[in-house]
């Protein structure tokens, strides 16, 4: 399995603008005009009138010259789809989280990785009144939270004593340097009981982060998260649905 993550390389301006747009275009789901992609971004006006006229000659962006905005075209949805399919087993991934949201009754995550951190992939709301809410796209860190844990659950320790050194490269701060040693005993324990557990990263908050076997390339985990007065209590049973549901769905 390949190491966590991939080693840093420089980057070029004008394609980290265009996908700057397009991932604004994903936060704020909605048609937009020249001047909020730029304010929203802190480009000159210019430089991204420029890249949304070349995406809209390849087809990528939509110009509506009634309203003056722009959207992201179909062929934007379709470079990812296969990825997608792959990643949610065509519907079945969405499927089981519902179910486990259901039986569980707290906010249900699906993670992977993304350079030092996990991302969330998808989420599904607790429908309580005191949940915690978590939205698609959110960065965590790999070595503290529970989604991360069972990520690196999936790799080999001296993989994870890479990412580990890129880790602690890369923090400015000493409270952000991770101890290798207490994150591999972390990981074996996680291994031994099949499963990751925090309750430090936020305040109020635990999850629980299981490895989740698709089958392709991409390494995912699964978690639940809710707070710690109503999960903690009912852990072992949190991870037996998880359990139980993965291996019906999944097989």
């Amino acid at each position: 399995m390949p190491s966590p993550s991939p080693t840093k390389v420089a980057t070029v301006k004008s394609a980290d603008r265009v996908v700057a747009i397009l991932e604004l275009f994903a936060l704020r789901q909605k048609p937009l005009n020249l001047t909020e992609i730029a304010s929203e971004l802190g480009y000159p006006m210019s430089s991204v009138l420029a890249l949304l006229r070349s995406l809209s000659a390849s087809n990528y962006i939509t110009f509506d010259p009634e309203s003056k905005t722009y959207s992201p075209s179909l062929r934007v949805a379709m470079l990812g789809s296969w990825i997608m399919g792959e990643l949610f087993s065509n519907g079945t991934v969405i499927a089981l989280m519902d179910q486990i949201q259901k039986d569980t009754g707290e906010t249900v995550i699906l993670g992977a990785p993304n350079g030092l951190h996990a991302q969330y992939i998808h989420t599904v709301q607790s429908q309580r009144l005191l949940r915690f809410y978590l939205k698609p796209g959110l960065l965590r860190p790999m070595t503290k939270s529970a989604i991360g844990k069972a990520l690196l659950m999936q790799y080999h320790d001296q993989d994870i004593a890479q990412f580990v050194q890129q880790v602690n490269r890369c923090s400015t701060l000493e409270r952000n340097l991770v101890n290798l040693d207490d994150l591999l005993a972390d990981i074996r324990i996680a291994r031994e009981l099949g499963y990751a557990f925090t309750d430090q990263l936020t305040e109020g908050i635990c999850a629980i982060g299981m490895p989740l076997a698709l089958g392709g390339h991409i390494p995912c985990a699964i978690g639940v998260a809710g707070p710690i007065f109503r999960l903690k209590r009912k852990k072992e049973k949190v991870v037996n649905i998880i359990r139980q549901l993965s291996g019906i769905c999944l097989k």
